[in-house]
């Protein structure tokens, strides 16, 4: 049976190769993605619409021993959802599975936006407890990754707030599990190499959607450090998004402030702080400007390095990729310089890049206009990151995969408890091969 009479006979979208010619830029077209450095058209694509539909749609193409990669809304840097086989798109998985305010936990299906969830919360006065800055990816997207966001200095990445997944894997089986499970610990932060999150439940937290706050700077990087660690240890703002700067001014300068609608007379934690400059206080309905389409704020190519270095200890490797950036000449395609933060690990997930207590993310994401300039900078970003490795850091995002000793340090000893798993869900290796930073079994 063809995969276009399977798709008709089981009621599941299909959509036919030549169908997908006409979209040729992102986000239209399923032959490129968020980083648009490179471009394959896949054979087809099946858009199942439920937990059963997914598993039925993975059940089919391991039977016919076909390849694919599982795609949402495609926000990937370096073409981990492209392929010349089959795609199987689950933004159509989407909706409100169920919402505990008892608990504040809400369980969604895996292609649910965070916008879409942060919507539903906020009419309770609640939202997710960290959200990135692109809140239209899906759940299950950034959760495969691991997801920074704006109160991750105080809550860690997104997936620190999973409670329990509904994993389909490869054979189609469908497996509930929480942490401690070797599914759940290995499907976070795992690529997609085990297979769907198909629902996932989250903690969330009792905030409204109205930022009060100051632009704070800081003259040196180790001022803001300083300042940095007193925000996380004593919880002094929600929200936090700092930034490195190469350019003339200050060299840190960060949004700061409490997610509450009261306007403030004087910044509450601006005592404690020794910043250089202080912006006056402003108001701001944060999820009103997230329902604002943000695409046009992103570079043209996304080729990217963010490396991920344990604190204190890889204070000095972040003191060598900040000197690495200037002598490269990289900082020349950073005109609005790269995101700076200390956030909290995870705890039991062996693929986690967040593996220290407390960690230091610098974003490296250039923004060239033409694709020449792009895989220049891809190659500027990927000597940066061997720097990372190199100092005993991981990467959280890249637009170039891993392969060898780099590989190795990235896992460590995760590499080997996902291929046994890996073996035993998907012994073809049919789903999202080469996904994690390149890794092929």
């Amino acid at each position: 049976m063809t995969p276009e009479d399977w798709a008709r006979e089981r009621k599941v979208q299909f959509i036919a190769q030549e169908a997908l010619a006409g979209a040729t830029d992102f986000p239209g077209s399923y032959g490129i993605d968020f980083g648009r450095l490179e471009r394959r058209v896949p054979a087809f694509v099946l858009r199942p619409r439920s937990v059963d539909d997914l598993a039925d749609c993975l059940c089919f193409l391991g039977a016919e021993r076909l390849s694919y990669k599982l795609r949402g809304t495609a926000h990937t840097p370096g073409g981990e959802v492209l392929t010349e086989s089959a795609v199987i798109d689950l933004t159509e998985l989407t909706g409100i599975v169920a919402d505990d305010p008892m608990t504040d936990e809400i369980t969604v299906l895996g292609g649910t936006s965070w916008l879409a969830m942060w919507e539903h919360l906020q009419a309770q006065g609640r939202r997710p407890q960290t959200l990135t800055e692109h809140p239209r990816v899906t759940v299950a997207g950034s959760l495969t990754v691991g997801g920074i966001g704006d109160s991750s200095h105080l809550h860690g990445p997104q997936v620190a707030g999973v409670r329990r997944l509904l994993l389909v894997t490869p054979d189609g089986e469908r497996h509930d599990v929480r942490p401690g499970h070797p599914l759940f610990d290995h499907a976070l932060c795992g690529h997609g190499q085990l297979g769907a999150l198909a629902e996932v439940t989250l903690a969330s937290w009792r905030r409204p959607a109205i930022l009060t706050g100051v632009i704070l700077e800081w003259d040196t990087l180790e001022a803001f450090l300083r300042d940095a660690l007193l925000i996380m240890a004593e919880r002094l703002y929600d929200y936090l998004r700092p930034r490195l700067r190469w350019r003339v001014g200050n060299r840190v300068s960060a949004i700061c402030g409490n997610l509450d609608e009261t306007m403030w007379t004087t910044d509450p934690a601006r005592h404690r702080l020794r910043p250089a400059a202080a912006s006056h206080i402003e108001q701001v309905d944060i999820l009103k400007a997230a329902r604002q389409e943000v695409a046009g704020r992103f570079a043209a190519f996304g080729p990217c390095a963010e490396v991920v270095l344990p604190y204190p200890d890889g204070l000095e490797t972040l003191r060598t990729l900040d000197r690495a950036v200037v002598t490269t000449g990289l900082w020349r395609r950073l005109p609005r310089g790269s995101a700076l933060m200390l956030v909290g690990g995870t705890s039991g997930l062996p693929l986690s890049p967040f593996q220290a207590p407390r960690c230091l993310v610098l974003a490296l994401r250039p923004e060239p206009t033409t694709l020449a300039d792009a895989h220049a900078c891809q190659a500027l970003v990927r000597e940066l990151a061997e720097l990372a490795l190199a100092g005993g850091g991981r990467l959280y995002l890249s637009s170039f995969p891993l392969r060898g000793d780099a590989l190795e340090r990235q896992l460590g000893d995760g590499a080997r408890s996902l291929a046994a798993l890996k073996t035993a869900v998907d012994p073809a290796l049919l789903c999202n091969r080469g996904n994690l930073y390149g890794w092929e079994p």
